[in-house]
């Protein structure tokens, strides 16, 4: 059953509810275009106090966004891992040095050579997943869905810690459009429990996390870019038998 706001935006057509929030957005970009055009104005009275934050700014983003972490996860990681055994795989279990002051270290330089030499075919998959995306919100057409279905970029296009991927919580309104994705869901959420007890290595067990929460994305995205099953009309039953 529709709530009033519902039969009211739906009475009023799509214009009426995309209006609204193009209007928003467009608020937002010009905010800020306006602060960033004041303290443009302004930063020539401090120089020195600009240029120590500019670099403090590009250093952490820098040492965030090109230094592995145990825990990252990410299509970065895919492409940064290798299945194998020995030092020359890559894997944590097998390049953790104690004797270094990091132990990590030859794990860290191995993982980012690893990405630098195969970007290419993450770039592909961007490109790919990008196109599926396209398809399944115009097939569907409704903006709180297609935000829903973008947060497969998230995975796609950063490196992020394991807890910030709380955001798979984007899921759960989808199966007011989709019921049976109800199961699948709590499926997950089981399957990332187990996987998490699989293994005590970080690297394997962020890794196989990241395969299963993409793999989710993209059964979301055929789930809406192919057509709604329709309903079937109840078959009558036949008339009771007279006696």
């Amino acid at each position: 059953m529709n709530t009033p706001l519902q039969e009211r935006a739906r009475a009023a057509g799509p214009a009426a509810v995309r209006l609204p929030f193009i209007a928003w957005c467009l608020a937002v970009l010009a905010g800020t275009a306006a602060l960033f055009s004041l303290i443009h104005r302004y930063a020539a009275d401090y120089p020195l106090a600009l240029d120590i934050t500019k670099g403090a700014i590009e250093h952490t983003l820098k040492v965030h966004d090109q230094t592995p972490v145990t825990n990252h996860m990410g299509l970065r990681v895919l492409v940064a891992h290798r299945i194998g055994t020995g030092v020359e795989s890559g894997r944590m279990k097998y390049t953790k040095d104690v004797t270094l002051a990091d132990p990590f270290e030859v794990w860290k330089r191995m993982r980012s050579e690893r990405y630098a030499k195969h970007r290419s075919v993450a770039y592909g998959i961007i490109a790919a997943s990008f196109a599926l995306f396209v398809y399944a919100a115009r097939r569907v057409r409704s903006l709180w869905v297609g935000e829903c279905l973008a947060q497969i970029f998230i995975i796609l296009l950063s490196q992020i810690t394991c807890y910030y991927y709380v955001f798979m919580l984007l899921s759960a309104p989808l199966t007011r459009v989709r019921r049976r994705l109800e199961i699948p869901l709590l499926g997950l959420a089981a399957l990332s429990q187990g996987i998490w007890r699989w293994s005590s290595w970080n690297d394997d067990r962020y890794t196989v996390l990241t395969v299963a929460m993409l793999a989710f994305c993209y059964f979301l995205l055929y789930t809406f870019a192919r057509k709604a099953p329709r309903r079937r009309a109840p078959v009558p039953l036949p008339a009771r038998p007279k006696m």
